[in-house]
């Protein structure tokens, strides 16, 4: 084709030599300015192709690393909360069983207390009365004479009668006294039982703390996994970018 054009516009065969020359040259120059066109342009998308790789694995890394260091945090912390509620129920029981202790012995000693107390009543009760008509029928036996014994003996009787109507009524005390120390202990179980109530209601408000505790950690963890799901929506992001380069 350059041949033809060269015999077409040059009249002699030496200007048709130049024109052709000239035409190889230019023919050269512009080949090997494609050629170095292209060697560029391959340099530049290695280089691209190198960069984002880089980015990549950069990205991919940090992220490996961000979600280690997460995980590792949750397991931390989830081992320090196990081991704040394990010791505070282990606390909490701990109380409980001492104040059980505290009133089982409290109860054995009071109803041995009043036990011993009312055993020592009964006693000086019995030898009082059992005094009482010793001395009685001895007065009476030394003062009275002979011929006067059935009256003596109806005195007795009457005194002997009067001696039960008395312990009747030390009885009947006796049973009223027993009734305070019954509404006593009955007080005393009544304040034993308030503590009791109280401590359970320690123990509901842990068993609450706890499981705002335990809510707590899941909105943590929440918050974690919509981290890692909006780095992984920017990682295939990046790669879709990166494909879109490439083309």
């Amino acid at each position: 084709m350059a041949d033809k054009l060269c015999e077409d516009f040059c009249e002699d065969h030496k200007a048709q030599q130049v024109c052709m020359a000239r035409f190889k040259d230019d023919i050269k120059s512009e080949s090997s300015k494609r050629e170095a066109l292209a060697v560029r342009m391959d340099t530049v998308e290695h280089n691209a192709h190198k960069r984002i790789d880089g980015i990549d694995h950069n990205f991919t890394t940090e992220l490996r690393n961000s979600t280690d260091k997460i995980t590792a945090e949750l397991k931390s912390i989830e081992a320090g909360l196990r081991l704040m509620i394990s010791g505070l129920k282990d606390e909490t029981n701990a109380k409980f069983e001492a104040l059980k202790d505290k009133i089982g012995t409290v109860k054995d000693e009071t109803k041995e207390d009043y036990r011993r107390e009312i055993e020592n009543a009964r006693k000086d009760r019995e030898t009082k009365i059992a005094q009482v008509r010793d001395e009685t029928i001895g007065e009476l036996t030394k003062k009275v004479p002979f011929w006067a014994f059935y009256a003596l003996l109806v005195i007795i009787i009457a005194s002997i009668g009067g001696l039960y109507a008395w312990q009747w009524d030390i009885n009947k005390s006796n049973q009223e006294w027993q009734k305070c120390v019954s509404a006593d202990m009955n007080g005393s179980i009544n304040r034993i039982n308030e503590a009791v109530t109280s401590l359970s209601r320690v123990i509901v408000e842990e068993s609450f703390n706890r499981k705002q505790n335990t809510e707590n950690i899941k909105r943590y963890e929440q918050d974690i996994n919509e981290k890692i799901k909006r780095l992984e929506r920017d990682i295939d992001a990046l790669k879709n970018h990166k494909k879109k380069d490439a083309s």
